[in-house]
C-alpha cells in the first residue's frame, strides 16, 4: 500500500495532482488505485482504513460499525467502485444510494412489466411525496414508525406537502 501524488503532462509541462492517489492490494491481490484526499493525513487514514476493509473481506467477517459509517461517506464513484471490486457488498451500495434512484427504478419496472404509464407515475409520484414528508434519503432510512407518521401527516393535511389531489395541492 501506498500514498502518492501522481504526475502528468500538460503541453509538456509536468504537473502534480491536486489530490493523493492510495494504492492497495484488494483481497484476491489485485493492485488497485483510488483517489484520495488533498492532503496527506487523510489520505493515510483512507489507506489504514481500506487496509482494515479488504482484511474484513478476505476473512469474510462483518464490518464493524466505524467501517460502515465511513464506507457508506465515501463518494459514491468510490463507492462503486469498491462494490465493483467485490470489497464491499452491493447491498451495501444499494442501502447507501438515494432513494429517489430506487424510486425511478421501480417506475421503469412497473412501465416494463406493462402497468399503464399514469398508474406508474401515480404510484411512483405517492412514494416520492411519502419519502418527502417522512424525510427519507436512503433506503437505510426508511423504517416502519417513520412511515406510519408520515402518513399520518398526509392524512391529517400537517405535512406540508399536499397529501391527495383536489384541496390543498393548487388544484381548483
Amino acid at each position: 500500500m501506498s500514498v502518492y501524488r501522481r504526475t502528468y503532462r500538460v503541453g509538456g509541462q509536468e504537473r502534480t495532482a491536486r489530490r493523493f492517489t492510495v494504492q492497495f492490494s484488494d483481497h484476491n491481490l489485485i493492485s488497485r488505485r483510488l483517489s484520495g484526499y488533498p492532503d496527506r493525513k487523510a489520505s493515510a487514514e483512507m489507506e489504514r482504513k481500506l487496509e482494515r476493509l479488504v482484511a474484513r473481506r478476505a476473512a469474510g467477517d462483518e464490518l464493524p460499525p466505524e467501517l460502515t459509517r465511513w464506507t457508506d461517506e465515501l463518494p459514491s464513484k468510490t463507492r462503486g467502485k469498491l462494490a465493483s471490486w467485490g470489497i464491499i457488498d452491493l447491498r451495501r451500495l444499494s442501502a447507501a444510494a438515494g432513494l429517489l434512484f430506487h424510486v425511478k427504478a421501480y417506475e421503469k419496472a412497473l412501465q416494463d412489466a406493462g402497468r399503464v404509464d399514469s398508474h406508474a407515475k401515480l404510484t411512483a409520484g405517492r412514494i416520492r411525496r411519502l419519502a418527502a414528508v417522512a424525510g427519507f434519503e436512503t433506503i437505510a432510512d426508511v423504517t416502519a414508525e417513520r412511515v406510519q407518521r408520515a402518513l399520518a401527516k398526509l392524512r391529517t393535511g400537517t405535512a406540508g406537502v399536499a397529501g391527495r389531489g383536489g384541496e390543498g395541492n393548487g388544484e381548483a
